[in-house]
């Protein structure tokens, strides 16, 4: 994907396996991927200050598609 210029991220749980079984580590992927859409297809931006080094990082990559 970073190839073809596609902005790409990864989410890793630490001790997690790729079927996640554990509500935290569901509930955690879940916000993550749903934070990306909101980003990328809405422009909408989650106020929490633990997020806003993803933000920032997520705005740089647009800054450079455009």
């Amino acid at each position: 994907m970073r190839r073809l210029n596609h902005p790409v991220e990864m989410f890793l749980l630490k001790d997690g396996d790729h079927q996640l079984v554990r509500p935290y580590d569901r509930l955690a992927s879940s916000q993550a991927s749903l934070d990306w859409y909101r980003f990328w297809l809405r422009g909408e931006v989650d106020a929490d200050p633990d997020k806003s080094e993803r933000v920032a990082r997520w705005r740089d990559w647009a800054r450079r598609l455009r």
